[in-house]
Order: C-alpha cells, then structure tokens, then sequence
C-alpha cells in the first residue's frame, strides 16, 4: 500500500517494481524517438519525466542487499611489513628512467604490488565455510543457472560487438591512425609510459592494442577487435556491480541491457580508447562498494553469502 511519510510517499516493493518497469518502457520509446532524424522536443520530456519518478521510486524501498551478516574480525595487520612491499614497488618506478618502462623496474614495481596484494590476502579473515550441498554440487560440476544465464549474454554482446569488426565501420579516420602507429611503436620495442603525442595520452589502450596484434597480426580492425574485446569483458562489469548492489536478477537485466545498448556498442567497436572508461568505472565501484560490503581486505566472501 502507499504510505505517506512527510513530502513523500513511500511504495512497496511490488509498486516500485511496476513503476520502474513502466518508467523504463517510456525512457525508451522516448529514446527511440531520439534516434529518428527528425527528433522532437515532447521525448526530452519524458525521458527526464522517467528518470525523476524512477529516482523518486528508488529512494522509496530499500533495494540494496544485506551482506554483512557474518562477517569476521579482520587480522592483524603489520604496517610496516606492507610499506615495506610498497616501498619495493616504488623503488621499481624509480628506476624507469628515460620516459620507458625498464625490465628490472617492472619486475620491482609489478613485483613489489604482488606481493603486497598477496600479503593482504593472506591477512583476511577465513572466508565462508561451505556448505554440504555446495560441496556436492561442485563435485557434479553443477553450473549455476545464472552463469549460463551470463554466458549467452556475453555471446549476445559479443555479436553486436564484433560481427564484421573489420568492415563496420569502415572509416579509420586520423585519430585511428594515431592509435596504429602508437600500438607499432610498441611492437617495435619502444615502451613508452606515457604518449604525449595530440595533448597527451595514456597507454593502456595501445598496449592492449599491441598485445592483441602480437597474436592476431597489427591492422586497422586490431583496434576494432581490441575496443570490442573490451566492451565485452565491460558487460561482466556491469553485472558485479548490480548484483553486488541489488542481487542476481538485477545483475542479469543490467548486464543484457548493456550487452544491447546502442550506445556501448558504438562505442566497442569505434577503436577509441574511451571504451575502457566505462570498464574501470564500473570496476572501481564494485570494488569500492565490495569493500564497504566484506570488510575484507582481500574482497572474498563472507559466512551466509552466496556464490557469484
């Protein structure tokens, strides 16, 4: 029943559920008014319309899941042992000189974050027992029905993504070419951390870039291919983060939702470098909010939590 308290009113579960549906079904046909050619001003309407009541639906009902129950004490922790392992890595930064990553600085940084990442796990409290149940299951090798749920996602997104990566879209344009003679660089033995080239840019994306033409063979649709390998594995992102925050189910729409978003799918397969903002934003936050959740330092589950 609707409540109300104060300006408010307050919807059950049930209601705000219809609402947000209907809310979604009007952002869309206002979207798809959008996208014609002639766009008009009504869909702006509507779709800032829809956005508002599904916040207002949303603020409502308390949709997050509660996973703090059982959670263990953390052990104790030796601060100076982990700066030390920090300290390592920095001396390994120190040591790439000349604007170009070293081998032996590498190995120090790379190896330095390693073993601190390590010493953390092995700090955290035990992770949740397992069940009986879960034991047999996983000696059947029981998937759950979410996983193949994901999976035929992930091959939904993976065909919006890289069907005919190389012919669409076939215009490379300068800034591609920028992006191939970058990636050829590296291939060349020219490792480079940061590119200032065009204002200056990071090197993660001709990296990735590099690394799949060592095994594909460097071309224009390597940066195609690479974007949408990226836009793919974003679409598992996007799932973590909802399903830590809402549950399963959520996680699934969220992650089907993005799998055929026009948006994202131009965007995986344009070769830009942008793609992989979307990837680590999502990434940060479900780290963040796993955090806040587990009060682990190493993130793993906790008693009563369910595997992903």
């Amino acid at each position: 029943m609707l409540r109300s308290t104060g300006i408010w009113p307050t919807w059950t579960l049930r209601q705000s559920r219809i609402g947000s549906v209907l809310c979604l079904v009007a952002a869309l046909l206002a979207q798809k008014t959008l996208d014609g050619k002639s766009p008009r001003a009504w869909p702006l309407t509507v779709l800032a319309f829809a956005g508002l009541s599904f916040a207002l639906l949303a603020s409502a009902v308390n949709l997050e899941s509660d996973r703090t129950a059982g959670r263990a004490n953390p052990s104790p922790l030796s601060l100076r042992f982990l700066l030390a392992l920090v300290a390592l890595s920095l001396a390994g930064v120190l040591d790439m000189g000349g604007h170009l990553f070293r081998p032996r600085g590498v190995v120090l940084w790379v190896g330095g974050l390693a073993l601190a990442l390590g010493y953390l796990w092995l700090v955290s409290p035990p992770a949740a027992p397992v069940s009986p149940a879960e034991k047999r299951a996983r000696g059947a090798i029981a998937v759950p029905w979410h996983w193949w749920a994901l999976g035929g996602i992930l091959l939904l997104g993976l065909w919006f993504r890289l069907r005919l990566y190389g012919e669409i879209p076939a215009d490379m344009g300068f800034d591609l070419a920028s992006k191939f003679h970058d990636a050829l660089s590296i291939l060349r033995g020219n490792y480079n951390i940061f590119f200032p080239a065009r204002l200056g840019r990071e090197g993660l994306f001709f990296y990735s870039t590099a690394l799949v033409g060592k095994l594909t063979g460097l071309s224009r649709s390597t940066l195609h291919l690479t974007s949408g390998l990226i836009g793919v594995v974003t679409i598992v992102a996007v799932y973590q983060l909802a399903r830590e925050l809402f549950g399963v189910g959520t996680g699934l729409v969220a992650a089907y939702l993005l799998a055929v978003n026009r948006w994202h799918i131009v965007l995986s397969r344009s070769g830009f470098r942008a793609c992989t903002m979307p990837l680590f934003t999502a990434w940060s936050l479900y780290a963040f909010l796993r955090a806040l959740r587990t009060r682990r330092r190493s993130g793993g589950r906790v008693a009563g939590e369910s595997a992903p």
